[in-house]
């Protein structure tokens, strides 16, 4: 018998040995299934790249038996706690790099690796560099969710027929763009996990993506009351909601049925807000003043909300350790991850 997360390809060898020198000998199998297919995992990502990092505690007998199988298919492999440790020049000559690491290591630590190792490889390339930072800058600053979201607009507007589509895709632009910049200063504890490249960046920028989220709420102000009174109104108010989400309390009449003192503390609210918000801002604003169809609008709305709903979820999901850690309630915390 063999401790659970012993090397799977050593323990062969000796109940092969066992098999032929003592059969009188018992044999149990008892390494881990899980281990026994990282192990398998592993070697395949040995053999197929030019080098191999795993990450994980050097106290952990999993994470160590990983990186003596990568090391047995005689590719460089690299056992680290956190990429702090990496040295960078010996995987200078490396093509493609593995990237593995043992069942307890954080989830965090992982990403963070896989970032830093992904930001090398680009910048040994002036044009993939250029690339790589160029959206990357485009992404942290969520410039390229809120093309989405004028996309989306524009599209809308044409389904509808109202006026101004230029005008109204510029609006949902700067709403969304002020309004998720936002968001994501607040949840920097959390992303401190889940993405540990974008809270660094919002920690180092937070003051002028504070001032670039202000500039384009007020942007977006005075592009809607340039549309109408009542445009300009329900756009401040979901400004003024949005701004103050993260500190708005539940109504008195709902605290006797729960326990959340907060609005942001309902698991799931911000997912189903954030969808609402994008399928206001895109179809009924627009709409507001004008004789569109309403089963357009319905639809334009439905169909906004849906897939934002969607996308929402599905990054909830990805973030569903860090999120945990930080207490944060999302749909996957509250569900759990095999529902979710």
């Amino acid at each position: 018998m063999a401790q659970t997360t012993q090397n799977k390809t050593e323990y062969n060898q000796i109940k092969q040995w066992c098999g032929k020198n003592a059969e009188h000998y018992k044999v149990f199998d008892t390494i881990c299934g899980s281990t026994r297919k990282r192990q398998t995992e592993t070697r395949e990502l040995a053999l197929k790249n030019d080098a191999v990092i795993v990450v994980g505690g050097r106290q952990s007998g999993n994470t160590r038996r990983l990186a003596q199988v990568a090391a047995q298919t005689h590719t460089p492999a690299f056992h680290i706690e956190d990429v702090s440790e990496l040295d960078f020049s010996q995987l200078a000559s490396a093509s493609s790099i593995g990237i593995t690491a043992g069942a307890s290591t954080p989830n965090w630590i992982i990403m963070d690796t896989l970032a830093q190792v992904k930001k090398r490889l680009f910048l040994q390339h002036p044009i993939l560099r250029w690339i790589y930072q160029f959206m990357g800058f485009l992404l942290k600053t969520n410039l390229l969710l809120a093309a989405g979201a004028a996309s989306l607009s524009f599209a809308c507007c044409t389904i509808q027929d109202a006026p101004n589509p230029i005008k109204n895709s510029v609006i949902s632009l700067c709403y969304i763009l002020s309004m998720q910049i936002i968001n994501n200063i607040f949840i920097i504890t959390s992303d401190r996990y889940n993405d540990p490249e974008r809270a660094s960046f919002y920690t180092k920028y937070k003051i002028r993506l504070g001032v670039l989220a202000g500039f384009s709420s007020l942007c977006a102000l005075y592009l809607g009351f340039q549309q109408g009174m009542l445009y300009f109104f329900v756009l401040l108010l979901m400004i003024s909601l949005g701004l103050s989400y993260n500190r708005m309390k539940m109504p008195g009449f709902l605290l006797k049925t729960t326990q959340n003192r907060k609005i942001k503390e309902l698991p799931g609210s911000k997912t189903i807000l954030i969808a609402l918000a994008w399928g206001m801002v895109t179809s009924i604003l627009p709409a507001l003043g004008h004789d569109s169809s309403f089963l357009s609008v319905i639809f334009c709305f439905l169909y906004t909300a849906g897939i934002v709903f969607a996308r929402t979820v599905f990054f909830d999901i990805l973030a569903i350790q860090g999120d945990r850690i930080a207490g944060k309630e999302t749909l996957p915390t509250m569900l759990g991850e095999k529902k979710s």
